[in-house]
């Protein structure tokens, strides 16, 4: 009997582990926490931000928004990249003013000229980053076995 319960728990920890780390979702940003605004400009041309800190707000939909300004340089302003969890309030990406609302600290990139890549950027299409349903599939299978094989323990 004591296998059995034992064999029981460590199927249950199997699914229990497996399924936290398929649902995890990303960490939440507090109210309060100040956000960080960093330009940088890739190519001839000059980029700020408007302000270059702000407060995240509860609702964070009440978060100030912030102006990023591009000026051509030697190189005409083609777009920006922005790294961060944000709104777009006015303008667009290709835009040379946009006001955005961040919900993360922002790293925006204002690229000048064509075929500019922003630091890091090795190709213009993103990485596969796994196969989540390959993975849970072949978690439940496993513990299907673990299972199967403990039934058959007992049973001898």
């Amino acid at each position: 009997m004591k296998k059995i319960v034992s064999i029981a728990l460590v199927l249950m920890m199997v699914f229990a582990l497996a399924t936290a780390t398929f649902s995890a979702e990303e960490a939440v940003q507090s109210p309060g926490k100040i956000l960080t605004i960093t330009v940088v400009p890739v190519g001839d041309g000059t980029a700020t931000a408007t302000p270059d800190k702000v407060e995240l707000a509860n609702p964070k939909e009440n978060t100030p928004t912030v102006t990023l300004s591009a000026t051509d340089g030697k190189d005409p302003f083609t777009k920006w990249d922005l790294h961060c969890e944000y709104d777009i309030i006015s303008g667009d990406l290709n835009s040379k003013t946009l006001v955005i609302r961040p919900y993360t600290d922002i790293t925006a990139y204002a690229v000048f000229g064509e075929n500019k890549n922003v630091p890091g950027d090795k190709d213009a299409t993103s990485p596969k980053t796994g196969y989540p349903v390959a993975m849970a599939a072949m978690a439940i299978v496993v513990a299907m076995g673990l299972g199967i094989f403990a039934v058959k323990k007992v049973s001898e």
